[in-house]
């Protein structure tokens, strides 16, 4: 289903998808698999999140690919739109694949929504792939402009934990058997203590009744002669 969406990203006109999922979750799995379904003709760029990295890494990431005319006084965003404009003048198509895009700062991930606003409902000559933790998506919606629709989004499901993955993993049949009987041993083993704590308590029960009985008072026995002897 993940590979599905993201196919339909890279034919559609959105200029931005977040693929969201906690460590463990096949991220990066995703991303590379965003690379073979790509158009051959399609330049890709990696970009790896961190929290220092300053919004300036984005046009000079760009110029080591593209003849891109900027000045350096011009300002980001400026900046961001000439490498919009070269990319249409030359026709070429980029993919930015950002890994850990939630460590990104403010500024960032800003630049980035700047970008995505700017292809907008026009022809996509940069799709950027998203890939971080869940509050990624808050960050973004939080900057992305109210009369665009938000970035599609794609909800990897959490890692099975090791442990579990243990107990359903064996390294050969042997050790398949061996736990199936311990795993049987301890069912009769329960089955049979159930039965002795039931015996145990039935026992005395009962032995309580016996008791109870044995203490009644017997009714005396009558020393009275019989009628027939009186009448004699």
């Amino acid at each position: 289903m993940e590979g599905n969406l993201l196919t339909d990203f890279l034919t559609s006109e959105k200029p931005m998808l977040l693929i969201l999922g906690n460590r463990g979750s096949d991220k990066t799995k995703l991303l590379s698999d965003a690379v073979s379904h790509c158009d051959p003709s399609t330049m890709i760029l990696r970009l790896k999140g961190r929290m220092r990295l300053h919004p300036t890494v984005l046009p000079e990431l760009f110029r080591k690919h593209w003849a891109v005319a900027t000045n350096e006084n011009d300002r980001l965003n400026e900046s961001l739109n000439s490498i919009i404009q070269c990319l249409h003048t030359q026709q070429q198509t980029c993919l930015l694949l950002i890994d850990n895009a939630h460590l990104l700062s403010i500024a960032v991930l800003a630049a980035l929504c700047h970008l995505a606003h700017q292809q907008e409902n026009k022809r996509v000559v940069i799709r950027m792939v998203l890939a971080g933790n869940a509050e990624l998506v808050s960050k973004i919606n939080a900057l992305y402009l109210k009369k665009f629709t938000r970035p599609p989004t794609i909800r990897l499901p959490d890692p099975i934990p090791q442990n579990h993955m243990r107990r359903f993993s064996f390294a050969s049949p042997k050790q398949f058997f061996s736990v199936a009987i311990q795993a049987h041993s301890i069912k009769i083993i329960s089955a049979a203590t159930l039965i002795l704590v039931g015996f145990f308590f039935w026992k005395m029960e009962h032995g309580h009744r016996v008791h109870s009985i044995a203490a009644q008072p017997q009714p005396a026995l009558s020393t009275a002669p019989h009628n027939d002897h009186a009448k004699a």
